[in-house]
């Protein structure tokens, strides 16, 4: 009944969170934050003891933390009309006795036309009771248990866990070890299925289960930390690919199980793979010949983030690649990565801080094939092994760049003969080499319709450099 327009509305540990249902907000005002905190039951229990719901209209970021978790069960959040949305819905539990309230509740409920939903610690427990409007689309859900028993209540249920249509799901910590308990909707695609564990217990209920598990159909993967190692027990829908993949690992015991099993994972699908540290010595187990992958980034910092490849005997093939950018130490992979003749990569992109980085690269007698390379950019040290690369005879480059730092970084490739580096023909404004390795350097510089132009070109073909 009392009649008032919100920007921003917070209540922390008092009485006065029981007045919320006496509010009767304009349709004409938008919440920016609606923020509710109780320590005490005492600060909500005037909303709990009644069976009326009330609405607060349509607010852009919702907290509910203590007993305020509770209240969500006298929240209509959800009207006909467009009034009442949720941009961004935060539950905070750090009690069990906090969410009673809602566990007490014998039917899931409807949170209505809610953004993004995030649930931490003991809020875990309640997403079986959780239910996002039915026609609506979820943009992200986060699940964050720093704790065992924050998700305890959820593995001890017998039946699965239907989440709804989400579109990017985030779990961290313990909360990966209710992955298995979930299923999507068969005919819902999920974005994004991220998960994180920073400790090998946080995931030791899925790796110690004896059968996969299907995750349903999910477009891109992220693994961080001991995640990694549940990446043996998913299967995804029979008629679906992942395309996209991420993986992190800082320590190797991230990924030893993984490199263990001597599986193949994402069977052909994969379009984009993202590798960071340890987690780019698991790619000869992403290998398939016949799949076109756009794009395939590496970045080790350490030496020992690559040793795992690098030992191996076998020489090993991705696919056809379009995009390819390795940063530090991922460069020597070059050495181990088979990149057909005939394939037409987009960029090319090598980036090294030290001369160790492409040791590995520089030791081999054997050179390199790159294919076809459209676009070619080198950073660094990443230079000295441009002696190494051979491209298809039977390409136009539409940019080469190098970028140096100090004569350092060009001591190997000053070392090189005049004209010994075959790069072949490239457009004449993509080109972009300091001028005190161009006389290195075998080219022919074209126009936009392929014709040779006048101007600079390389000492072996007649042309003065400076």
């Amino acid at each position: 009944s009392i009649g008032c327009v919100l920007g921003r509305f917070s209540l922390y540990n008092t009485d006065l969170i029981n007045i919320v249902p006496k509010l009767r907000i304009s349709e004409d005002c938008r919440v920016g934050n609606l923020i509710l905190f109780a320590s005490e039951k005492e600060h909500v229990a005037g909303i709990l003891k009644h069976d009326q719901m009330f609405c607060v209209g349509s607010v852009e970021n919702m907290s509910l933390g203590g007993y305020a978790v509770g209240v969500i069960t006298k929240m209509r959040v959800y009207e006909a009309d467009i009034f009442c949305r949720v941009g961004e819905l935060i539950l905070d539990a750090s009690r069990e006795e906090h969410v009673a309230a809602v566990l007490g509740k014998k039917k899931p409920f409807c949170v209505g036309r809610v953004k993004e939903i995030t649930l931490k610690d003991y809020a875990v427990s309640i997403l079986p009771k959780l239910r996002p409007h039915k026609d609506f689309e979820v943009e992200g859900l986060l699940v964050d248990a720093s704790r065992n028993k924050h998700v305890a209540a959820v593995l001890k249920q017998d039946q699965t866990l239907c989440v709804g249509m989400f579109k990017n799901i985030n779990l961290k910590e313990y909360a990966v070890g209710i992955l298995p308990k979930i299923r999507i909707r068969e005919s819902f695609i999920v974005e994004r299925l991220s998960l994180y564990a920073s400790r090998e217990e946080h995931v030791a209920a899925v790796v110690e289960q004896t059968n996969p598990f299907c995750v349903g159909r999910v477009r891109g993967m992220g693994f961080n930390g001991y995640a990694v190692r549940i990446l043996p027990k998913l299967r995804i829908h029979k008629d679906f690919a992942v395309e996209r993949l991420w993986v992190d690992a800082s320590r190797n015991e991230h990924v030893a199980a993984v490199l263990k099993q001597d599986q193949v994972f994402f069977d052909g699908g994969l379009r984009s793979i993202w590798l960071k540290d340890y987690g780019v010595s698991i790619l000869p187990e992403l290998s398939h010949e016949d799949c076109e992958v756009e794009y395939l980034r590496l970045h080790a910092k350490e030496k020992e983030h690559v040793a795992a490849v690098l030992e191996q005997e076998k020489t090993f093939r991705v696919g056809r690649l379009k995009r390819v950018e390795f940063r530090e130490y991922a460069v020597s992979i070059l050495s181990k990565l088979i990149i057909h003749e005939d394939c037409e990569v987009e960029e090319l992109k090598l980036h090294a801080l030290e001369e160790e980085q492409v040791s590995a690269v520089l030791a081999q007698e054997k050179t390199i094939s790159v294919g076809r390379v459209k676009r070619m950019e080198l950073r660094q040290y990443a230079v000295s092994i441009l002696p190494k690369l051979i491209i298809h005879e039977d390409n136009t480059m539409e940019s080469f760049n190098v970028t140096t730092y100090g004569k350092k970084d060009l001591s190997r490739i000053l070392a090189e003969g005049d004209s010994s580096i075959e790069l072949g023909r490239i457009r004449q404004f993509g080109f972009h080499v300091p001028k005190e390795i161009r006389r290195k350097l075998r080219y022919t510089l074209v126009d936009g319709r392929g014709k040779e132009v006048g101007g600079e070109r390389s000492s072996q073909r007649g042309s003065r450099l400076e």
